[in-house]
């Protein structure tokens, strides 16, 4: 290969600018007017172009010559000037009768090899044919051509196109380059992209060298003078300057005056790649063609990357460039690391053994690439990064139903998994822990690994769902809370009188007798009733044949009813029984025992325990009635001093070990359960107390739970609750909405009967409500 000696040598294989994708085509001139004089043609045209050395400077002055076809001056002239920092001008209306013109630039320019405006003016000149041009371009190449295309026309009688295509070739020739003409040099620009700018810019950056302006002419001078009649370069001074000049360029340098240059006007411009037109290391090769091609690479796309992040690829090592050879190495969208180290710059040189990565910021987006890319030599890779779907591996809450109304829930405890990244999670009603610590912020993070589970309280109403929507990245979690059917269901209405306070009740064969009470002081009927649950039907019994009371004592032994006492009306101390099977009443054995108002009563296998209850004074001695024997004998003293509305008794068929079960009561806190034990004769204290409004209502229930209780919060917001055995607490259940006056229970099979007095549409009315334990959950 012929030694270079221009630094910047030219790519064999150059295209015409005339059919790069990358090149601006030539436009025609602009015709304002056209007018005949003498049978010759005046043509008005405008025309504008810029300046480059580097760029010139504002002021600069432009003259445009007319010439005939043998480029002789016509004595035509028009002037005008650089209009900004960019280098650009125009002409406007020039009337021409010839196709042929000549430009002349004086001015400063910016050089961009030391980064600054020239100490002095510089002129260049360019040759054009405005028929086929509305802009005009003046650059050294359209310098260094023209006086050899003035000798080939003038002298060798060719044609301009055909004059300027020698020319232009003998120039790159003479400059060790071998290829096709590179189209007009009227046409280059230094501020755009390729290879044909890259190459008038690496002319230009060479020429300059570290020449002030004076050295830059001269040496512009004597390469004219020395192509101008054989097109060839026969000086070897030449030669070696241009060489030598190549040699000590700093090519980031240059590349960053000029960026910093047309930014500070405000201009966006694409540096062209000059660098690789550069002999950078004098052995007459160019840049482009040394070995600077790197053994293959390739960047590892990096999945599940953090949103909005700093990520760097893997790191390659350069190999397979020619000893002590160095490429050149550009990247777009990211940063360079080389050797650890972040550039700023976005094209830097690199050498074998140099450790290289790319560093970009991944998109905010979920499940989004961002792409950066290298180019070394005639290899360009590309590093993808693709963010995190921020959500995690798919789970579910499992779903209560036949919750119980009016409680606190919590789901089942979820370990997440496929979020490597904090992660934004938000709740959307109920109440958010993570890692067993309640969130009290509206959003929060959580990563792989964090255990989550959600707090959420129930409806108040029956067989409704309540929802809480947990959001983690982009996915949404549901746990729903769905209340049972309405356990109470409302009965046939109580014949009897209407509000019937204090009324006594027990329950024989399965089914409810219930009667007396009074709805005031002075009227207290003897009726007695009989409810059915197989056909929901009152009939009416045998009426009471004791004196009409209210506040008695109920129970049933042996299939036998037993109704006595009375603390409302008078103290009677009678008692009697009711058989079903001949529907009559007898009288038994009077109560041997000091009465209280609202006594105790619960029944152990065969036999009846009353007693306790208050008046004026503490009553507490408790007897045990012998249906068999109609005897009474007194047990242990009741240990508590308060009074109480009812007892109640275990289920014989419900096993509870032989045991009795009574709630004391002041009227506004219940007292602790107590239960008492036939055998030992013996009193012991369970559960806890709880507060009341309301009269409760106890009654047997099979299972571990003995005991109902029905209050109110606020005399609106009625409640129920369960005495459980097993666990000795109360558990508060669901409860019909009610306004009552009196009431009592009876527990039937599985099921417990309450009656109620209430208004209905303004009318007193004396209800019977059927109550289905619901599934039990604590």
């Amino acid at each position: 290969m012929q030694k270079l000696f221009f630094p910047l040598l030219f790519i064999a294989g150059i295209i015409m600018i005339s059919c790069q994708e990358d090149e601006e085509p030539i436009t025609p001139p602009v015709a304002s007017d056209t007018t005949s004089v003498d049978s010759t043609v005046v043509v008005s045209i405008d025309l504008k172009g810029y300046v480059q050395k580097g760029p010139f400077i504002n002021s600069t002055a432009i003259t445009l010559s007319e010439l005939n076809e043998k480029l002789t001056a016509t004595g035509k002239n028009f002037t005008t000037q650089i209009a900004d920092n960019r280098g650009s001008f125009s002409l406007k209306d020039i009337e021409l009768e010839s196709d042929f013109v000549q430009l002349q630039a004086n001015g400063f320019y910016f050089d961009e090899v030391k980064g600054e405006k020239s100490a002095a003016q510089l002129t260049l000149f360019a040759l054009a044919d405005v028929s086929n041009a509305s802009s005009v371009n003046v650059n050294l190449l359209s310098h260094l051509e023209r006086n050899r295309v003035v000798y080939l026309m003038q002298e060798k009688k060719q044609e301009f196109a055909e004059a300027k295509k020698q020319a232009q070739q003998e120039i790159l020739t003479a400059l060790g380059i071998v290829q096709d003409s590179i189209g007009y040099s009227e046409q280059l620009d230094i501020s755009q992209k390729g290879d044909q700018n890259a190459i008038l810019l690496a002319i230009s950056a060479v020429l300059q060298g570290n020449n002030g302006v004076a050295d830059l002419s001269e040496l512009l001078g004597n390469l004219i003078t020395d192509l101008r009649e054989d097109g060839t370069l026969n000086s070897e001074t030449i030669k070696t300057k241009i060489e030598e000049q190549a040699k000590v360029l700093d090519l980031l340098q240059i590349r960053k005056n000029l960026e910093a240059r047309y930014a500070e006007m405000g201009v966006e411009a694409t540096i062209p790649n000059f660098e690789q037109y550069i002999d950078s290391d004098g052995d007459g090769i160019l840049n482009k063609d040394e070995d600077d091609t790197p053994e293959g690479f390739a960047f590892k796309t990096q999945l599940d990357v953090a949103a909005n992040d700093t990520i760097t690829s893997n790191a390659i090592t350069i190999s397979g460039l020619k000893e002590g050879g160095i490429a050149i190495a550009s990247v777009t969208s990211g940063w360079l690391l080389v050797n650890n180290n972040i550039l700023a710059d976005s094209v830097i040189e690199v050498k074998n053994g140099d450790e290289l990565q790319i560093q970009l910021v991944s998109t905010d987006q979920f499940s989004d690439t961002t792409r950066a890319s290298v180019t070394i030599g005639t290899i360009s890779r590309a590093f993808n990064v693709i963010t995190d779907d921020y959500s995690p591996d798919d789970f579910t809450f499992a779903n209560l139903t036949d919750a119980q109304p009016d409680k606190v829930y919590y789901s089942d405890t979820v370990t997440l998994s496929g979020i490597p990244h904090p992660t934004q999670i938000s709740i959307e009603n109920g109440t958010l822990f993570i890692n067993n610590q309640e969130v009290l912020e509206t959003e929060t993070t959580v990563v792989s690994g964090d255990k989550i589970y959600l707090q959420l309280p129930s409806s108040i109403e029956f067989s409704t769902a309540t929802l809480s929507t947990v959001q983690i990245g982009a996915r949404q979690f549901d746990f729903q809370v769905t209340t049972y059917q309405n356990p109470w269901q409302r009965k046939a209405d109580f014949p009897g009188i209407i509000a019937a306070y204090y009324a006594p009740g027990f329950v024989i064969n399965g089914k409810i007798y219930y009667g007396l009470g009074t709805p005031d002081e002075s009227l207290f009927p003897k009726k007695f009733y009989q409810y059915d649950p197989s056909t929901d039907q009152w009939s009416r019994i045998a009426d009471f044949p004791g004196a009409g009371r209210a506040q008695a004592v109920a129970f049933s032994l042996a299939s036998k009813g037993y109704v006595g006492l009375d603390s409302f009306y008078s103290d009677s101390d009678d008692f009697w029984e009711y058989d079903p099977e001949i529907d009559q009443w007898k009288q038994v054995a009077d109560y041997p025992g000091t009465g209280g108002n609202l006594p105790y009563s619960f029944t152990v296998g065969d036999k009846a325990y009353v007693g306790s209850g208050y008046d004026a004074q503490t009553i507490r001695n408790f007897w045990e009635f012998d249906p068999a024997a109609n005897s009474w004998n007194r047990i242990a003293d009741f240990p508590y001093t308060y009074y109480s509305d009812m007892g109640f008794t275990p289920n014989p068929s419900a096993s509870h070990n032989g045991f009795g079960y009574i709630f004391p009561t002041d009227g506004f806190f219940q007292g602790p359960v107590y239960k008492y034990s036939p055998n030992t004769d013996e009193w012991s204290i369970l559960g806890d107390m709880i507060d009341m409004s309301e009269i409760p209502i106890v009654q047997s229930s099979n299972g571990h739970t003995v005991g109902f209780f029905i209050g109110s919060d606020d005399r609106e917001r009625w409640f129920v609750k369960r005495f459980d055995t097993q666990q000795q607490r109360w558990v508060r259940i669901a409860a019909p909405k009610w306004a009552f006056h009196s009431n009592n229970s009876f527990f039937v099979d599985d099921r417990v009967y309450t009656v109620i007095a209430t208004l209905r549409s303004g009318k007193e009315v004396t209800e019977l409500w059927e109550y289905t334990p619901p599934p039990v959950q604590d």
